[in-house]
């Protein structure tokens, strides 16, 4: 944004945000927010869904492979690349309208946020960009292709848990997500 017009950003960031949230969509997904460059998402709520953990699994990889290709549209008309860093955890946590008496908001909050958020960052020291909890890869390990990464205490927690880059999902005919 430091180096283009606020209209260009504008309109890079649309097109960015259209892209991410239409693959949480087409899997089930609540868009939560848009922070920065960045969307909130959770599954789960408020329909609950016996398959939460895959949806959310193949929304990230359908994302990653679908913002490869806009990034590619991107540079070759000279635009910056927007880096795509994906966090995903599995837990308990509240989902409703927050706020005050004059505006609320629907949304989650809890610790299984606050580790979501901190796994989307541990992509920068990994340089990958999905990673996700073992609570995600306990969940559906059967149907995942997941790399181990590292046991990890993020900032906030005082037990260390186990973090795995998610590659692909074994068995899918989408080739978004395989």
């Amino acid at each position: 944004s430091e180096t283009m017009p606020a209209e260009e950003v504008f309109d890079q960031l649309s097109a960015h945000f259209t892209a991410l949230s239409r693959c949480i969509f087409d899997r089930g997904g609540t868009v939560d927010k848009f922070i920065g460059d960045s969307v909130m998402a959770f599954w789960n709520a408020p329909v609950e869904r016996s398959d939460h953990v895959l949806r959310a699994c193949a929304a990230a990889l359908r994302a990653a492979r679908r913002m490869e290709r806009v990034n590619d549209v991107w540079q070759a008309e000279g635009r910056p690349r927007i880096r795509l860093r994906i966090g995903l955890n599995c837990a308990n946590v509240l989902v409703g309208n927050v706020g005050s008496s004059t505006r609320l908001s629907y949304t989650a909050l809890g610790d299984g946020v606050n580790v979501a958020a901190r796994l989307e960052g541990i992509n920068k020291l990994f340089g990958t960009t999905i990673c996700i909890s073992d609570s995600i890869y306990d969940e559906a390990k059967a149907d995942l292709l997941a790399r181990p990464l590292k046991r990890v205490q993020v900032k906030g927690r005082k037990t260390s848990f186990m973090i795995y880059e998610l590659l692909a999902l074994r068995t899918s005919d989408d080739p978004e997500v395989g």
